[in-house]
């Protein structure tokens, strides 16, 4: 995936891991079971599954700059995480990676919409066309 600053001024962005947002827990607080799916998203997280390269970077006006996405292939099967896509100053994104093992071992890392276009808008507007 390629980003460019289009606009006039410099922007950062960065892309969270699930384990990169959560709250550590004190001793005194009460225990909490984990969902099945937080149980699922801990295990992709500490199979290191799934990749972003890089996970931050700064971009000065009508910059690029490319974005490598890797999926690592460790077992058969179907393999998911939500991952927060967060320009500073801006409204955060969710992705869903998705990932698919075939038997033959080869990895299909699936973007469902490869076009995202983010047009131009003055402040407290959005537009965003998927």
């Amino acid at each position: 995936m390629t980003l460019k600053n289009v606009g006039d001024v410099a922007s950062e962005f960065y892309f969270k891991f699930p384990d990169d947002i959560s709250i550590k827990r004190e001793i005194w607080m009460d225990p909490v079971e984990p969902t099945s799916h937080e149980r699922w998203e801990y295990q992709v997280l500490k199979e290191k599954l799934f990749e972003i390269e890089p996970r931050r970077n700064k971009l000065n006006p009508h910059e690029s700059c490319n974005i490598r996405f890797r999926y690592n292939i460790k077992e058969k099967g179907t393999h998911w995480l939500r991952v927060i896509f967060q320009i500073t100053n801006g409204k955060p994104l969710i992705f869903e990676l998705y990932a698919e093992t075939h038997p033959k071992k080869k990895g299909i890392l699936e973007i469902r919409n490869p076009i995202l276009n983010f047009h131009y808008a003055p402040m407290g507007y959005v537009i965003c066309h998927l």
